[in-house]
């Protein structure tokens, strides 16, 4: 065979000159892992590949264009591979390159593009954050940081420090395009927390340098609201209106107050500080008999923060006493002036708090008090001697007295009585 027809280069094969000659065939080359800056002294592992189902063939891994290593192929399906292992000790690039046996013929494939190698003598400094909103918080409440690193870098463990002592360090684990190691804190008091990565290098760990610092402050929640009925009592007639004064505590202005009620502590309103003063008033129906709380919210370091809630304050609701009924002595409401005209007011509820008047229609003031009681619910008016000559309209109604409290009845139905002369 002719040497010079070999137009690229030749190799002896079974003791013969075998030609090489281009393909179209490119080889292709990644790293793994895909790094953008490696450690000095960090391995990594070079990949090349190429598509073909041709066996026997061999790669060969060409360092700042010279070759540097060589490797039989490994099959898988249509797509042959090799892998070489180096070792990163200064800026270089990478380019792959294959021989396949074809047709009797070594054909030489076309060069991968190149990889270049940046090398740096220490480890990424990694980024520490909080996950959640504030860096403020309450003694006792939890929260989570995170050291993180992009994949781009080599980061094989992380460490978490406390006030510059270490607290934790575990492996990285990849959330996403990170590799993250992630710590529970418990607040007790105020600190500092920073991180670092960490790769073996042979058998040495090989430290980055510390992250930015996370200060973690914990304060205490706010002090407890008062709370107060703003009338002088607490029992209220059903659909009566009752207000409730709130006031926050003098450290810290609050921006907003919410009301409470029931045992569970059910959200029912919430009202802005009025003009800078610490309180409001909350106005309300009255419906059934509960018990209720108050709480308010000022703003740390950006956050709202909850006071605890307020002692309860208690409200009974009561209902306004029946409709009395009114009777007449008579089947007639004509009387000739000087009869007997009485008048029985009746509730049917024995209650010795309870005292009857009598009214004129549309006269605000009590015609009499009754003259005969029967028992403590019924009441007789003797009209006999005080009425006068027309058309006149009566009613009646009852108080009682109801934890220290007047509570009037419903009015009765009127009674309309005529009186004329003998």
């Amino acid at each position: 065979m002719d040497v010079m027809k070999c137009f690229n280069f030749y190799i002896l094969f079974a003791g013969s000159c075998i030609c090489l000659s281009e393909g179209q065939i490119k080889a292709t080359i990644f790293l793994d892992p895909w790094l953008e800056e490696i450690v000095k002294g960090e391995n990594l592992t070079i990949n090349c590949t190429v598509d073909t189902t041709s066996a026997g063939n061999w790669f060969y891994l060409y360092k700042n264009n010279g070759t540097k290593y060589q490797s039989s192929i490994r099959t898988s399906g249509t797509q042959q591979s090799a892998a070489f292992r180096i070792q990163a000790e200064n800026n270089d690039y990478y380019m792959c390159g294959c021989s396949i046996f074809e047709s009797e013929v070594w054909k030489k494939c076309a060069r991968s593009e190149q990889v270049n190698i940046t090398v740096i003598d220490d480890p990424k400094t990694p980024s520490l954050s909080l996950n959640g909103p504030f860096a403020v918080l309450l003694p006792r409440e939890f929260v989570k940081i995170t050291c993180e690193l992009s994949l781009k870098y080599s980061c094989s463990r992380m460490y978490i420090f406390r006030n510059g002592e270490e607290v934790y360090n575990a492996s990285t684990t990849r959330h996403g395009l990170h590799r993250t190691s992630s710590y529970n804190i418990t607040a007790t008091i105020s600190e500092t927390y920073t991180c670092l990565c960490a790769i073996s290098i042979s058998g040495s760990w090989l430290k980055s340098g510390h992250s930015e610092k996370i200060n973690i402050s914990v304060i205490d929640r706010p002090e407890k609201p008062a709370i107060r009925l703003n009338e002088s009592r607490n029992v209220f007639l059903k659909a009566e209106n009752f207000s409730i004064h709130c006031a926050g505590g003098f450290q810290h202005p609050a921006k907003t107050f919410c009301l409470y009620n029931r045992n569970n502590g059910h959200f029912i309103d919430q009202k802005k500080a009025n003009n800078g003063l610490n309180l409001v008033i909350f106005q309300r129906l009255a419906s059934t008999s509960e018990q209720y709380w108050c709480s308010y919210q000022v703003e740390m370091s950006g956050r709202l923060i909850d006071s605890t809630l307020s002692a309860p304050v208690n409200v009974s609701v009561i209902g306004r006493p029946k409709k009395p009924e009114m009777f007449l002595n008579s089947n007639f409401t004509t009387f000739i002036k000087g009869e007997v005209i009485l008048l029985t007011c009746n509730t049917q509820i024995e209650d010795s708090n309870k005292t009857f008047y009598l009214y004129k229609m549309n006269e605000s003031t009590p015609v009499m008090r009754p003259i005969i009681l029967r028992g403590n619910s019924t009441a007789m008016f003797n009209l006999t001697e005080i009425i006068n000559y027309g058309v006149q309209q009566y009613r009646c109604i009852y108080y009682s007295t109801l934890s220290g409290q007047r509570v009037d009845s419903v009015q009765s139905n009127p009674i309309v009585l005529t009186v004329i002369g003998g």
